[in-house]
């Protein structure tokens, strides 16, 4: 044994960890060798995963928990005994939300991931031929016509403040499933941007629309603020989440629009196939990332109406309404249809996201040739931000 080295603190996969032990040599190489008798984490990676393994070797009856005991944990996680004690009795989604802002310093944001997601070389062949192949009859199954999104100058996406915010009680400072940003946050500084625009591209209509159908209308968001801009329209949202219908109810009454807007549960499929047809019903269907093939199903009632429309799509590989098959798939086999989609969800790839997204709905656009463009919004407010808008 040469000699014991002192506890010193080193950083190992974004945690500080204290390490001790002594210093020895090898009998056979005589070489150097470092002995670690203990090693102990002395503050938590601000990571989701490691926040909740370390949360994990708690007593899982958090109630009885001493001040004294949670010492060490609230060195870890850079908060306070008390606030711990207190917030061990909330939801996980809470706790961690609030470990990840005390860690950062910040409010709930992870530190960024700087590794980028892998490119596969047979999607970038595909995404490269897709984009070559604009009226190429030789090796697509018909003709479409790839189409450059317009950002529409004349509409800003800065909106109004809320006076009622459209979230469950006690949630506003838990973590939204982005990971990122509490759910006030998102509604604020994401959502009402994204509902704003819509309501000012109605506006834009060469002939406004008075009854709306909201595909995938959720807690009743963009039907609200639709109802509360144009009062002498009238919305139906449809939506097959139980919970949110009823939030959606809620907030339209809160809101003093709840005569206006029809709240259906139901499964946008189901709703399809009891329509009676009726083109006058509705004058322009609405969807605000609705997901996957929602959105092309909502294209399709669209077409088959001979309506206006704002469809945002977004989580483009969903498959929710087999047998159905969009219209897009047409031109594509299986595997393309795959690496497209695949290649949309790179966010921390937008320059390949973005041109994915253009030759998809560029051939979602085809279903209608004139009269149907691309527009894009600000990617700020979200990474999904091509739209398509049909105005007839």
């Amino acid at each position: 044994m040469v000699g014991a080295f002192d506890c010193f603190d080193t950083a190992f996969d974004e945690a500080v960890i204290q390490i001790s032990g002594y210093l020895a040599r090898d009998d056979v190489t005589d070489e150097k060798l470092r002995i670690v008798e203990a090693c102990d984490l002395v503050i938590c990676a601000a990571n989701i995963k490691m926040i909740k393994d370390v949360l994990s070797s708690l007593p899982h009856d958090n109630v009885d928990i001493s001040s004294s005991s949670l010492s060490s944990y609230a060195s870890y996680f850079n908060t306070p005994v008390e606030e711990l004690q207190t917030l061990l009795q909330k939801p996980q989604k809470t706790i961690i939300h609030t470990i990840l802002s005390n860690l950062n310093g910040g409010v709930g944001k992870a530190p960024p991931n700087p590794r980028l997601s892998r490119l596969r070389y047979p999607d970038m062949q595909i995404l490269q031929n897709k984009e070559m192949q604009d009226n190429n009859t030789t090796t697509t199954k018909t003709t479409w016509r790839l189409c450059q999104p317009c950002n529409n100058t004349a509409i800003t996406t800065q909106h109004k403040q809320q006076t009622i915010s459209n979230l469950p009680l006690g949630s506003h400072d838990s973590i939204s499933h982005h990971h990122k940003l509490t759910r006030g946050q998102y509604l604020e500084n994401k959502k009402n941007h994204q509902t704003h625009w819509f309501v000012q591209r109605i506006h834009q209509f060469k002939s406004r629309p008075r009854s709306f159908l909201d595909v995938g209308g959720g807690r009743g968001d963009l039907a609200v603020q639709i109802a509360l801009e144009f009062t002498d329209c009238s919305v139906i949202a449809v939506d097959c989440n139980t919970s949110s219908i009823e939030a959606g109810k809620c907030y339209a009454e809160q809101c003093g629009v709840s005569d206006r807007i029809a709240f259906v549960e139901m499964n946008f499929s189901r709703y399809v196939q009891e329509y009676d047809g009726d083109t006058t019903a509705v004058d322009c269907i609405v969807a605000l990332h609705a997901c996957g093939d929602l959105s092309d199903m909502a294209l399709s009632l669209a077409r088959d109406i001979g309506c206006n429309f704002i469809i945002c799509p977004c989580c483009y590989p969903k498959r929710y309404l087999d047998p159905f098959v969009p219209y897009w798939h047409r031109y594509c086999t299986e595997v393309e249809v795959d690496s497209l989609t695949r290649l949309v969800e790179l966010d921390d790839r937008r320059e390949v996201s973005r041109r994915a997204m253009v030759v998809i709905n560029s051939m979602r656009r085809d279903a209608f040739g004139e009269g149907v463009g691309l527009e894009e919004f600000d990617s700020m407010i979200s990474k999904r931000n091509i739209v398509l808008v049909g105005d007839f």
